[in-house]
């Protein structure tokens, strides 16, 4: 059974994945820490910068370090992820309404 943390993990992770996807398929992590924080996601630059790279593991997008900022790219799996067309355990699916 999933605990209350591993399902807020999920949903940021989708979250991740989706404002990627809505803004082009790349963006950086401070755009990207001011836009979870919009959707209600609060997370230190720390845990942005490790769930960046739990997301790279699983082949979902590319991290590269531009100066004192990453630059995050989203890959054909990580588009997969964030429109629910794949799933993998640890990103939560979208409802049919959030897909595109």
């Amino acid at each position: 059974m999933k605990t209350y943390q591993d399902r807020v993990t999920e949903d940021l992770r989708l979250g991740i994945l989706q404002i990627i996807d809505a803004g082009g398929g790349e963006t950086n992590a401070r755009i990207l820490g001011g836009e979870l924080l919009e959707t209600g996601h609060r997370i230190s630059a720390d845990r942005l910068r490790t769930e960046l790279a739990w997301l790279a593991e699983q082949g979902a997008m590319t991290c590269a370090e531009s100066g004192s900022t990453h630059i995050v790219t989203l890959t054909e799996r990580g588009a997969d992820l964030a429109a629910g067309r794949a799933t993998i355990p640890g990103i939560r699916r979208p409802a049919p309404h959030e897909r595109r």
